[in-house]
């Protein structure tokens, strides 16, 4: 074989030829294997990013459902608690006596405890039912509720309102409701809700006492401080309609002889007997008024003219004058009528009532103490001035000083010792008696000289009480003074100057007022002010024949008074009647509520004695203990007390 031609079958081209394969398939599996080891690193990757999110997934998933299981615990714990506010309110709520119940203004769907059904006296459905229809509240009451809760929509002032509920057994009760509107952030009302409060005892109470201050205790009829109220309305309302009315003071002629001659028993009965009869003939057109003692006193209105009034006045005294029976004996008793017209015979509740009394004393006279009706005129006003001499007697009585003071002892009830004494006014005449204070104080308070009568008595009683300090007997001395002396705004002064002068402490001077003081000063401020000073000068407050006036509990409540006088008509009433009983015991409890000292006036028996012992009143004066003495005896019965 040739050097240049070669041999097809040559062994060397075979073998470079296979080289050349082999080296191609390396090639390409070198390739292949790159391109595997690119695709396994990106497969790789994806790997990676996949775990990454599954791990977050599961992370998320783990953290949701701690979440989720923190806030079912929350829930379930939340519940819990609810449960037991839920449990502990409703406690609370049975406890505080309170009834609860509230309507959902959305579903109109009405809820009432349980509680709330039973001191209704019903069962809850019919507590839902009349809730509902307002049926639970008795007369206008149902009216103001709906008012009120009309007026809470509105405004979201919470209602709070005494009313009267009729209970399960028919009769009524009273009860305070408390209701509060809840709205949602717009504004809109959702539910109201609120409570019934049972003060039916709390409220009679009140009522008691509010009616034993504007009428008397044993006739039922006004007293004193109602009657000038509606006098004053009947001036006012007469003035602006020109209508006339009339006002009627009565008297009953010789009532004390009835008490001395059937006793004390038989002379209620007839002040009752009297009350009524004027009542039913007097009927819808005026007021009829107990002024105290055997006064009585009528309003007439719509009168019409003054034949009819003649009419009505004498069927006032016919019907008084009736007898009466009284443990078999028949007792007869005339009646006194004095009439004045408005606004001839006065334009003002003193004129008025002043010129009735004139002409009633005027009939008494004339008709030699029978029963007689007289209409004031100017003959009787002439009479009158007459009369005004005894005002000219008592400055005489003044200026020589012919007064005296007598003192009537008080006694602590626990220790039975005298604590003190009460100073009396009295005016000697040449016969050796007295002229009762009732008829020269009245004149000297219209004519002002009280102001020099009751300077004098200041005078004197600190007088004698420095005396007896200074024998070392400490006896307080209580001055009674008139609700003209507050006029001049002066009294304490008045009192300043005479301890003074006697170097006498404040704590042994008292004075007693009547509640009239407070008629002339509505807002209290000249009385209350004056009263101050009293304290701050160690004098003693003390509120007389507490009931019969112009009682308030208002009064109590501002003015600086320590001591409440329970009137000797009240203590008079004791095992008479038991409401006489009652309003004494609740006068009692009120004081002491209010941290009032009292002081029963008029004891006469041991009976009385024991009882207000047991009830914790803490002093007493009366016949019982002693009548009004002389210094020189009040020094002896001291001295034996000891």
């Amino acid at each position: 074989m040739s050097e240049t031609g070669g041999d097809a079958n040559d062994p060397s081209e075979e073998v470079l030829t296979l080289r050349r394969q082999v080296l191609r398939q390396k090639a390409a599996r070198k390739q292949a294997e790159s391109i595997l080891e690119q695709k396994s690193y990106e497969l790789y990757q994806v790997n990676q990013t996949l775990q990454e999110s599954i791990a977050r997934l599961d992370q998320h998933v783990a953290d949701r459902t701690a979440a989720l299981t923190a806030a079912r615990d929350r829930s379930e714990e939340g519940a819990r608690q609810l449960e037991r506010v839920n449990e502990r309110f409703a406690r609370v709520a049975e406890a505080s006596g309170a009834g609860i119940w509230e309507i959902n203004l959305q579903t109109k769907e009405i809820y009432c405890s349980p509680k709330l059904a039973r001191i209704f006296g019903y069962s809850v459905a019919e507590t839902t039912y009349r809730l509902k229809n307002y049926h639970l509240f008795k007369g206008a009451g149902s009216e103001e509720v709906n008012k009120q809760f009309g007026r809470i929509n509105i405004s979201s002032t919470p209602v709070d309102l005494e009313c009267q509920i009729v209970v399960g057994d028919g009769s009524s009760h009273w009860f305070k409701l408390n209701a509060l509107m809840h709205k949602d952030n717009n504004g809109k009302p959702l539910r109201l809700t609120g409570a019934f409060f049972d003060i039916n005892e709390t409220v009679k109470n009140r009522l008691l006492v509010e009616h034993m201050a504007t009428h008397d205790t044993l006739t039922k009829v006004a007293n004193r401080a109602l009657f000038n109220e509606n006098l004053e309305r009947a001036i006012k309302e007469s003035k602006e309609s020109n209508e006339l009315f009339c006002v009627a003071i009565a008297d009953l002629n010789s009532f004390k002889e009835i008490n001395d001659n059937y006793g004390h028993v038989a002379g209620d009965q007839l002040l009752r007997h009297v009350a009524d009869s004027m009542q039913s003939a007097v009927g819808n057109t005026g007021t009829v008024a107990r002024l105290g003692g055997d006064e009585f006193a009528v309003i007439l209105r719509d009168t019409k003219n003054a034949e009819n009034v003649r009419k009505i006045c004498e069927k006032i005294v016919a019907q008084c004058t009736k007898p009466i029976l009284h443990d078999d004996a028949e007792i007869n008793i005339h009646i006194s009528l004095g009439v004045s017209t408005y606004p001839t015979d006065g334009r003002n509740i003193f004129n008025l009532t002043r010129h009735a009394d004139l002409a009633m004393y005027h009939g008494k006279k004339a008709g030699n103490n029978e029963s007689s009706c007289c209409f004031f005129s100017s003959e009787i006003d002439a009479k009158d001035r007459a009369a005004r001499e005894i005002k000219v007697d008592i400055r005489r009585a003044i200026e020589r000083q012919d007064f005296i003071l007598h003192y009537q002892p008080k006694y602590n009830i626990l220790t039975n010792r005298v604590e003190g004494v009460e100073a009396l006014i009295r005016w000697p005449r040449e016969d050796g008696s007295f002229t009762p204070p009732d008829e020269f104080i009245p004149h000297a308070e219209e004519s002002g000289l009280i102001n020099e009568l009751s300077a004098w008595i200041i005078d004197e009683g600190c007088r004698q009480a420095a005396e007896w300090h200074r024998q070392g007997l400490a006896i307080p001395i209580a001055l009674n003074m008139s609700p003209v002396q507050f006029a001049n705004g002066d009294l304490p002064y008045i009192f300043q100057a005479a301890l003074r002068h006697h170097s006498l402490p404040g704590e042994m001077i008292g004075i007693e007022i009547t509640e009239n003081c407070f008629i002339e000063d509505e807002n209290l401020g000249q009385t209350n002010n004056q009263l101050k000073i009293l304290n701050e000068l160690g004098i003693e407050i003390s509120i007389d024949d507490f009931g019969t006036g112009y009682s308030s509990l208002s009064y109590l409540h501002q003015l600086p008074i320590q001591v409440i006088k329970i009137d000797r008509s009240f203590i008079a009433q004791l095992f008479v009647s038991a409401e006489g009983t009652a309003i004494v015991d609740a006068i009692i409890k009120l004081s002491h509520a209010l941290g009032k000292t009292l002081v029963a006036e008029g004891v006469e028996t041991k009976e009385q004695l024991a009882w207000l012992r047991e009830k914790k009143c803490e002093s007493a004066q009366g016949y019982y203990f002693s009548p009004a003495l002389s210094p020189v005896k009040i020094l002896e019965l001291v001295q034996q007390n000891k």
